[in-house]
């Protein structure tokens, strides 16, 4: 094979390895957040989409961005003190959880979940028992925006 030939069929291959990783991202990140945001209004071209229901609890999408995994949704309350983010996994297959609370020293503190009762880290847990009720407010007002069945 000829040097011209080795280096065509290398940028082929690279090309065809970029367009097959756009696609898996595309479909299996980019497009499952596109079900969870009808009827939302972007944020002055952020990215993220909110919607704010008559309790006024805020709800927001924010889609991956191009070529990245990142993408959330996020619920809080009004006073933002408390929100529930959740990262939906690969083709909206499972979600993983986490809130974020600001403390009496309006300092915030981030915490992932198990699940609505259960920190993953158990020096977190006294703020998660402490604010069960929140969280589990959260959760159902999740549940009922995004039909996601998290507990």
């Amino acid at each position: 094979m000829t040097k011209k030939k080795v280096i065509v069929c290398a940028v082929i291959i690279v090309s065809l390895v970029f367009l097959g990783y756009n696609a898996i991202w595309y479909f299996g990140t980019y497009r499952v957040y596109s079900q969870y945001e009808k009827e939302f209004e972007e944020v002055a071209d952020s990215g993220v989409k909110i919607f704010v229901d008559d309790a006024e609890y805020q709800y927001s999408v924010k889609k991956p961005g191009y070529l990245l995994w990142d993408g959330n949704l996020a619920i809080s309350e009004k006073n933002v003190e408390h929100a529930l983010i959740i990262w939906v996994g690969f083709c909206g297959n499972n979600t993983s959880e986490g809130v974020i609370f600001t403390n009496e020293n309006g300092e915030m503190l981030q915490i992932e979940l198990k699940n609505k009762s259960l920190a993953v880290e158990p020096y977190n847990q006294e703020y998660v028992d402490n604010n069960s009720e929140i969280i589990s407010k959260l959760y159902e007002k999740a549940n009922n925006q995004w039909n996601l069945e998290i507990e």
